[in-house]
């Protein structure tokens, strides 16, 4: 970093930074900028409104934080020069520090700005077809009044139904703030590790390409328990961002210990739910199976990352890459799935995800056609504890329908990987937008 600093020294305005990393993947698309997932936050697809604001905290904001005081931050902050050096090694913020510039950034963020993203993000969505969408809300990954402001925007004008969620242990007021909103759970990006992207995915073994590290755990596991518990007696939706095993395991010890409290029935009635899930043995398997937990998962992470040379690959080794995601397994052995995308980690992308899970890097790792549209239409409901008791097409069940352009069965769009074009949304017999 001491490099980074002096190059900072004497900078003081941050505005110009979204723009000029912008401009500068357009004209230089091969540079990078790596955000904490090990994605590339400069990418096409990262260049769509959204609540995250590119997600630019990742290298620019901590320095700023760090280096110049608020009140002097008047002229422009860096050079092309620097931005050039950041694009083509950009600095490392893990842990804590990451989420101490995630803080920062957000902090920036005025109301209009928030507002007109959060609007933008949600017309994107419809735009997809996409008729329901959950937020992963949290102090770490927002903010309550971000959440508010969100509610706010879909309860007042048309579009998408939102479903959120709060991501704070209970011990730190989680369950009160899931109450006083009336939100969907107390999880979603409560976060248990880390990500493989950035070694901080807690593991049983070191990671290959940093033998010094095996990422770590966030918690407690006594912090994760009174979570369970306290949810469950509740009667709670509870959830947790958990990608490496250590951290499955231990969310699972920690539901475990909650079984054996309140009995089986009361945690099966909750359908707890792990966000990603991305390591599942046999064991995490037949216990999340057993309990009636929830796999949210996000193909597109395997699409992006995954098989025999993908970033996973390096990171974990080729035997415990390949075995990362196992959709077919926890479909085979009951474990009910949702696709999502968590965007803006990878884009909305419901056609894509719903292919992705078919053609996953590993092949007996990936799922049925129709298993995969299930998964990513009824099972969110179902992962949000939502579903109708007649089922999706049931009489009385919320009439959110799509209407795709296409002259084929769905048999054949699958089969053919086809996107179809959404011509119309309706959310509880709602048309949202105009009709294309």
């Amino acid at each position: 970093m001491g490099e980074l600093q002096q190059a900072v020294a004497g900078r003081k305005r941050i505005e110009p930074a979204a723009v000029f990393v912008a401009q500068h993947s357009r004209h230089k698309p091969n540079h990078r900028v790596d955000d904490d997932h090990g994605g590339d936050f400069a990418a096409p697809q990262h260049h769509i409104a959204n609540r995250h604001f590119l997600r630019l905290q990742y290298v620019v904001y901590p320095l700023v934080e760090a280096l110049v005081p608020a009140a002097e931050q008047q002229e422009p902050l860096v050079s092309g020069e620097f931005f050039h050096q950041l694009l083509v090694e950009p600095p490392a913020l893990r842990g804590e520090h990451h989420h101490a510039a995630r803080r920062a950034a957000y902090g920036a963020v005025g109301s209009d700005q928030r507002r007109s993203a959060q609007r933008a993000t949600l017309a994107a969505a419809a735009a997809l077809g996409i008729g329901t969408v959950h937020e992963m809300a949290g102090p770490e990954v927002s903010s309550l009044a971000d959440l508010e402001a969100l509610l706010s925007l879909a309860g007042d004008e048309p579009g998408p139904r939102l479903l959120a969620y709060w991501g704070e242990l209970a011990d730190r007021g989680g369950l009160e703030t899931v109450r006083a909103l009336g939100l969907a759970g107390a999880g979603g990006d409560l976060f248990c590790d880390g990500a493989f992207g950035s070694h901080t995915a807690a593991l049983s073994q070191p990671y290959v390409d940093r033998p010094d590290t095996s990422g770590a755990l966030r918690f407690d596991t006594a912090a994760l328990v009174h979570h369970v518990r306290e949810c469950t007696r509740a009667g709670v939706q509870a959830g947790f961002h958990c990608i490496g095993d250590a951290a499955v395991g231990q969310v699972l010890d920690a539901v475990g210990m909650v079984v054996e409290e309140l009995g089986p029935a009361a945690v099966r009635a909750c359908r707890h739910r792990l966000e990603h899930v991305e390591m599942a043995d046999e064991q995490v398997i037949a216990r999340m199976r057993d309990w009636a937990m929830v796999a949210s998962v996000q193909p597109a992470f395997d699409a992006a990352w995954g098989g025999t040379g993908g970033m996973y690959v390096e990171r974990l080794g080729e035997e415990r890459a390949v075995s990362c995601n196992p959709f077919a397994d926890l479909a085979d052995a009951g474990v009910a799935l949702a696709l999502g995308s968590d965007a803006p980690v990878t884009p909305l992308d419901p056609w894509g995800g719903v292919h992705a899970a078919v053609d996953h890097r590993t092949p007996s790792s990936g799922l049925r056609p129709f298993d995969a549209f299930d998964a990513a239409t009824h099972g969110g409901w179902h992962a949000a504890r939502a579903e109708h008791p007649a089922g999706p097409l049931g009489g009385g069940a919320p009439a959110d329908l799509a209407l795709w352009a296409s002259t084929q069965t769905l048999s054949t769009v699958l089969s053919e990987r086809a996107r179809p074009e959404c011509r119309l949304l309706l959310v509880d017999g709602n048309p949202i937008g105009e009709t294309r």
